[in-house]
């Protein structure tokens, strides 16, 4: 994707962040801080260690746990591997996607709103960090 096509989507999206009205209600609702917030916006296919998590919480022992992510296309940021891992903690919070929802969406097509700390990436610190 060249530069004027990612500054051409970076609008677009933000034209969404910004409009309270859809057209079609089944567009996910993104605020603007979230876009401002992610180092990254990237889209793929995600790869969930789902019997590692439920291992984990069976145990009630949280720990983090790695999510492989194959990088189809980079919306915001710049040399974003083809393939990563986002780095994830299994114990449930209201700022990140919760497990039950992480594991629905195992092998799925996915936008991932990702921080990089440390040489790792994680979801950014919302909710809505993984559509």
């Amino acid at each position: 994707m060249n530069s004027l096509s990612k500054k051409l989507f970076l609008f677009v999206l933000l034209f969404f962040c910004v409009s309270s009205v859809y057209a079609d209600s089944t567009l996910p609702e993104v605020d603007w801080r979230l876009v401002a917030k992610s180092h990254f916006i990237v889209e793929g296919k995600i790869d969930v260690p789902v019997q590692e998590i439920e291992h984990s919480t069976s145990l009630k022992k949280n720990k983090y746990i790695t999510i492989a992510a194959t990088v189809e296309a980079v919306h915001k940021g710049e040399k974003v591997p083809k393939n990563i891992e986002v780095s994830f903690y299994t114990k449930d919070a209201s700022y990140k996607p919760s497990i039950t929802y992480l594991t629905k969406l195992n092998g799925a097509h996915v936008l991932m709103y990702l921080v990089k700390m440390h040489g790792k990436y994680y979801f950014s610190r919302d909710n809505r960090a993984l559509i």
